[in-house]
């Protein structure tokens, strides 16, 4: 047939990622760093983390580096209560705090 692609097979060590990251964040969410509204944390095809918010404030976060991983692992971990509401605010300011600081890195980056 034109114009379709032959499909891809995911190679073994992809499928362990996506197993692996499923695992650690199944059930789980973060709150969104603008409203915070707790969503639930994803898995793409390459087994990495994201949430998003489409509605209301658009917002789409990927956490790709290994790194990044266990940094939202502990985020949650560290900040989780079971006794607070769903809503979380302490990770909200964890999540608000650990971007601001991203992006003071970026934007200083060199001076």
């Amino acid at each position: 047939m034109l114009g379709t692609k032959p499909s891809k097979k995911r190679s073994p060590k992809t499928d362990t990622l996506i197993q692996e990251t499923t695992a650690r964040f199944a059930g789980r969410s973060f709150p969104c760093p603008l409203c915070s509204t707790p969503r639930p944390i994803g898995v793409d095809r390459r087994g990495k983390p994201y949430i998003t918010c489409l509605s209301p404030c658009g917002l789409q976060m990927f956490v790709r580096a290994p790194q990044g991983r266990d940094l939202l692992e502990q985020q949650l971990s560290a900040h989780t209560n079971p006794a607070e509401a769903p809503g979380e605010t302490r990770v909200a300011a964890s999540a608000a705090a650990l971007i601001h600081r991203g992006s003071f890195r970026r934007t200083h980056a060199g001076r």
